[in-house]
Formats: C-alpha cells, sequence, structure tokens
C-alpha cells in the first residue's frame, strides 16, 4: 500500500484507488459485490489495470469479475488454490441445515460457505481462509474435505470450518 501510494505521489499519471474488504468497524463489500465507481475518477472499467492480492478464494472471485473487463489484471494469492480430484470435484450433494431443516443442493467441489452464500444464506464467518475459526460448526453426518489439505473427514460432532470444507457426500451440518 505505502509503495503503490508513494508511487502516485510522485507520477501524476498513476492514480492508486484501494479497495480493502477487511478494514474498518464496516468493512467494504465483497469483492463480486462491490460498487467498483471511485469518486472523482471517471475512468472507464475497461480503461483501468487492476492488481488484486489476498487470499486464493479473494483473488480468485477478483479474476472472474473483473480480467475480463479491465485493460489489465495482476493478481497474487497468499494462499495456494484447492487441487482437487475429478471424484471430489465432480456432482452435487445435500446439504442440509440442522438448525432449520432447510435442504440445499450444493456441489461438491466448492466450499460450504461460497455454496451457502451462492443460495442467499450469510454464515457466521471472517478470515476465509481457515484460521479464525469463526466459521466452524458441528458436522451431524456425512464426510468433508478440506480444501487446503485434501484431507477428508466424517467424524460426528468434529467441527468443520465451512470456508476452507468441501462437502463429499450428503452432509448434515449444526447450523
Amino acid at each position: 500500500r505505502d509503495e503503490l501510494q508513494a508511487l502516485a505521489a510522485a507520477n501524476p499519471n498513476l492514480r492508486v484507488h484501494l479497495l480493502t474488504t477487511r478494514e474498518g468497524e464496516v468493512p467494504a463489500a465483497r469483492i463480486d459485490s462491490h460498487a467498483l465507481a471511485v469518486a472523482g475518477d471517471d475512468t472507464p472499467l475497461a480503461q483501468r489495470h487492476v492488481l488484486a492480492c489476498g487470499p486464493d478464494g479473494f483473488v480468485a472471485a477478483a479474476r472472474t469479475r473483473l480480467a475480463q473487463q479491465v485493460a489489465g489484471f495482476q493478481a497474487e494469492a497468499f494462499t495456494p488454490p484447492a487441487a482437487l480430484s475429478d471424484a471430489d470435484s465432480l456432482g452435487e450433494v445435500a446439504l442440509t441445515l440442522a438448525r432449520s431443516g432447510r435442504r440445499l443442493i450444493v456441489p461438491r467441489g466448492r466450499s460450504l460457505l461460497e455454496s451457502l452464500e451462492a443460495q442467499g444464506i450469510a454464515p457466521k464467518h471472517g478470515c476465509r481462509m481457515g484460521i479464525c475459526n469463526s466459521c466452524t460448526c458441528e458436522r451431524v453426518s456425512g464426510t468433508t474435505r478440506h480444501l487446503r489439505t485434501g484431507d477428508t473427514q466424517s467424524e460426528t460432532a468434529v467441527p468443520v470450518r465451512i470456508c476452507v470444507s468441501a462437502p463429499t457426500t450428503d452432509l448434515t451440518l449444526d447450523l
């Protein structure tokens, strides 16, 4: 941040606009839903160059949203992308939320957090990297795969970090 701001201060043709999604009391909207207009700058999106840095999920969301819409897109992820085998990533499973009784159909290769958000459900979460444990809930039944390590877990009452876990079988969570 400091280097980019210093470059902008030294080069009048360079404008730096930072979008941070994890600062302040009320964080900004996620990159996939953030309004990209910058106050005081009417440069069309197609003429902008974008740099994205963060965990793999953030970088992937930024790439999906922006890479084809901007003049240049560069990214650096500080977590590795999940490597999926065909068996772990193909098809769909039933996800039951025990507290509400709601039953959803979700893809196997996608994090539970992303799948829930795609269905309009906003579970508690924080880092999206499996570090802060804000998204942890208990497994009632079923098997999950940790997206970073590839480990599978099917033991009941074991905490599941939904931001880094994908279902591999029908699954019931205490959510």
